[in-house]
């Protein structure tokens, strides 16, 4: 089991978020992180599109400290086939 703590305290539009810390059971093997992925693109099609060489794929996410709501980061994970 993989624990993340993604620090976040400051977005690019101003507005602040709180770290949110993930318990992710992820397999085992090659992994990568990529960074501004738009965030109308779902994991499921980014998998979808890359099902050849990722098996997996995890979006990062914050929560927002003003309404306390869980959303996404243009951040995401893949684990690699």
């Amino acid at each position: 089991m993989i624990v993340l703590l993604h620090q976040c305290t400051s977005l690019p539009d101003g507005k602040h978020a709180v770290p949110v810390v993930a318990s992710l059971r992820q397999p085992a093997g090659t992994k990568g992180v990529i960074y501004g992925v738009p965030l109308d693109l779902k994991e499921e099609e980014i998998l979808e599109t890359l099902h050849e060489q990722v098996k997996y794929v995890k979006r990062f996410k914050y929560k927002h400290q003003e309404d306390n709501v869980l959303r996404d980061l243009s951040t995401v994970l893949l684990h690699f086939s």
